[in-house]
């Protein structure tokens, strides 16, 4: 992931925008980088309650 590579949300957002990736609607990402901040935001609280919920059901079937 780009943003673990140490890139700014402005330089993903850049790059995004210039690569022809639209967002989910369709429409191209805010030149301040928020969205992308929200998206990568969301996407790591995902991957938490993913882990969690793996290891309460590690503990149930122990």
């Amino acid at each position: 992931m780009k943003y673990e590579k140490g890139w700014s949300y402005k330089r993903i957002t850049h790059w995004l925008n210039r690569s022809g990736i639209k967002t989910h609607r369709g429409k191209t990402w805010t030149k301040t980088g928020s969205s992308v901040h929200s998206l990568i935001k969301r996407m790591r609280e995902r991957e938490e309650r993913i882990m969690f919920l793996s290891r309460e059901l590690q503990k149930t079937y122990r």
